[in-house]
């Protein structure tokens, strides 16, 4: 089984430099944020990356399930600081991003 834990450390090491470059700042509230949104993802990122990683679905799958679950991603610590939606929405976006590339880059 691909390691889950270097998916979310991954994950967690990309997300500063996303709110930074996204948000201009607001680190603490998107990293907790992208933890809330990984733990209820948790079974499912499980089950795509070794799924993935058996070939048993697609780059195009992959990025179909991953956001899929993009109304999950509340944001709610970021929307709570006054961000715009405009913003809040390409942090998802890129916050998605990070969780293909991740899966494919674990295995």
């Amino acid at each position: 089984m691909a390691d889950l834990d270097q998916l979310i450390s991954y994950i967690s090491q990309e997300i500063p430099n996303l709110a930074q470059n996204i948000l201009g700042g607001y680190t603490k509230q998107a990293s907790k944020d992208v933890q809330s949104f990984i733990k209820s993802l948790q079974a499912d990122l499980e089950f795509w990356t070794e799924s993935f990683a058996q070939g048993k679905i697609t780059t195009d799958d992959l990025e179909f399930l991953v956001k899929a679950k993009s109304d999950l991603a509340k944001m709610r610590a970021l929307k709570q600081a006054g961000l715009a939606k405009v913003a809040l929405d390409r942090f998802r976006d890129a916050v998605l991003g990070v969780i293909i590339k991740g899966i494919q880059n674990v295995l």
